[in-house]
């Protein structure tokens, strides 16, 4: 197998063991810079997320308009699944809007990767 398949499944593991331990703290304090600053912070985590697993799939390459919603898919139900499990950790909630933004973020990053793929094959 490829190491670089085998690199990116790691990191997207270990990311979502991070965003995991970081929904475990009853409180987790992050600059806010503006309104819907926290709604940022989740597109962005789970963006690097779906990049992640983007690339740790084989052909590592987004060329298809179903890789960015397999990919989306993926981080919206991890999101999903973290908003859950803060439902049970003490002073934290779960909110169906935070999982939009992740699912958001998951969505951006992919097709994102969809674009630069179609953007340098047509200039190639």
């Amino acid at each position: 197998m490829n190491p670089m398949f085998t690199l990116f499944r790691v990191l997207a593991v270990g990311w979502m063991m991070l965003i995991f331990l970081l929904s475990s703290q009853s409180s987790v304090s992050a600059p806010m810079l503006f309104s819907g600053t926290d709604k940022l912070l989740h597109a962005l985590c789970y963006g690097i997320l779906g990049f992640f697993l983007a690339r740790s799939f084989v052909p590592p390459i987004v060329t298809t308009w179903n890789r960015v919603l397999l990919v989306t898919a993926l981080v919206t139900a991890y999101g999903i699944a973290d908003e859950y499990h803060q439902w049970y950790v003490p002073r934290r909630e779960a909110s169906g809007w935070d999982a939009l933004a992740d699912g958001v973020g998951g969505f951006i990053v992919t097709w994102t990767m969809l674009w630069r793929h179609r953007h340098i094959a047509v200039s190639a």
